[in-house]
C-alpha cells in the first residue's frame, strides 16, 4: 500500500513536469514563430521606401534602413539570451562593439523607449539594461558632453519630480454620501476638514486598487471601485503637486462601514448629497468645489476634468 502511495506521487509529479516542460516549449516556439514574423516584416519595409517612411518619417530611406537592420540584430541578441545561446557576458561584450558605432548608439537613443515598452519576459528587461549600460559607456567615450545631456533626460524619465497620486471614493450606502473630516489637515484647515474618504496610492499601485485598499483599511469594507468621476490637478502649495483620481463606490445595504482604528480620520457621517453644502462654512473652499462637480458628474453620468477644482480651462488644455 505504501509503495503504491508513493508509486502514484511518483508519477504525477513527472506529469506535473512534463506538462511543464510542454508548456515552456510551446511558449518557445510561439515566440520563435512571432521573431520569424517580425523578420519578415523588417525585411519587407526595409525593402521599399514607402514603407520605411512610415516607421520614422523623420529619417531617410538610408537611415531607416540601418535603424531596422540595427533592430533584427538587437532582437536576435534578446532571443539568444532567452534560449540560452549567449550569456550576459558575452552580449556584454557584443554590445559594447555594437554601441562604439555611431549607428548604434542613434538606434538605441531612437528605439529604447519602445523596446522598453515592449518588453515580454525579463529576458527582454536583462537585455535593455545591458543595452543602456553599453550605450551610456559608449556615449560618454565618444562625446562627454552629449553623455551628459543623455543622462539628463534619462533622470527625467526614471527619476521624475515627486507628485502625490491620491484617490478618493464617491462612497454611497443607503442612498447617503459617507464625507469624514481629516484630521491630520489641522486647525489651520478646518474649511478644508470635510472630504470624501480616500488617500493615496503607493508605488506600482493603480488608483482603483488603492482606492480598494484604503475602504478596507479605513472604513472596513470590502468594495468595488465604480465609474471615475473626477479628476483633479492639484497645484505644489501646502504638499507637493499630484492629482486626485475620485471615482464611485456603491456599498450593498447589508454592508457595515465603520471608521477604523488607523483610518487617520475623525469622524464618519452619511449625508444626503443635497445636504452636503451644510457642512461647508466657505462654498469656494477647495474641497467643496471639487465634490460639488464630482456630484454633479455622478447626476450627468459625465466625467469632471479640475483644475484645483475649477473645471480646466481651454488654455490649461493648451
Amino acid at each position: 500500500m505504501k509503495f503504491t502511495t508513493v508509486s502514484r506521487a511518483g508519477l504525477l509529479a513527472l506529469g506535473a513536469v512534463h506538462l511543464f516542460q510542454s508548456a515552456r516549449h510551446h511558449r518557445d516556439l510561439v515566440q520563435l514563430s512571432l521573431n520569424e514574423k517580425h523578420a519578415e516584416m523588417l525585411r519587407a519595409v526595409a525593402g521599399s521606401e514607402a514603407l520605411t517612411e512610415t516607421v520614422w518619417p523623420e529619417c531617410g530611406h538610408r537611415e531607416t534602413g540601418q535603424m531596422l537592420y540595427a533592430n533584427g540584430w538587437m532582437s536576435l541578441w534578446s532571443l539568444m539570451l532567452r534560449t540560452g545561446f549567449s550569456s550576459e557576458t558575452h552580449l556584454r561584450a557584443t554590445l559594447k562593439g555594437f554601441m562604439e558605432s555611431e549607428t548604434g548608439r542613434r538606434y538605441w537613443e531612437r528605439a529604447r523607449v519602445q523596446r522598453k515598452a515592449t518588453a515580454r519576459s525579463r529576458y527582454d528587461h536583462i537585455m535593455h539594461d545591458l543595452a543602456d549600460e553599453a550605450h551610456a559607456a559608449a556615449v560618454a567615450e565618444a562625446c562627454p558632453g552629449k553623455a551628459d545631456e543623455f543622462t539628463r533626460t534619462l533622470a527625467r524619465y526614471t527619476a521624475p519630480p515627486p507628485r502625490r497620486a491620491g484617490t478618493q471614493g464617491l462612497v454611497i450606502w443607503r442612498g447617503k454620501v459617507a464625507m469624514v473630516t481629516r484630521e491630520y489637515l489641522g486647525d489651520q484647515d478646518d474649511k478644508e476638514r470635510w472630504g470624501l474618504p480616500g488617500g493615496h496610492a503607493r508605488a506600482g499601485e493603480s488608483h482603483p486598487e488603492a482606492l480598494r485598499r484604503l475602504l478596507a483599511t479605513r472604513l472596513g469594507v470590502q468594495a468595488e471601485v465604480g465609474k471615475l468621476l473626477a479628476v483633479d490637478y492639484v497645484p505644489a502649495g501646502r504638499f507637493v503637486e499630484g492629482q486626485v483620481h475620485i471615482y464611485r463606490v456603491d456599498l450593498p445595504a447589508d454592508a457595515e462601514p465603520a471608521l477604523t482604528e488607523e483610518s487617520g480620520f475623525g469622524s464618519l457621517r452619511w449625508v444626503d448629497a443635497a445636504d452636503i453644502s451644510s457642512l461647508y462654512e466657505d462654498p469656494d473652499s477647495h474641497s467643496y468645489r471639487r465634490l460639488r462637480h464630482t456630484l454633479n458628474a455622478y447626476d450627468t453620468g459625465t466625467a469632471a476634468e479640475l483644475h484645483h477644482g475649477h473645471p480646466r480651462t481651454s488654455a490649461q488644455a493648451a
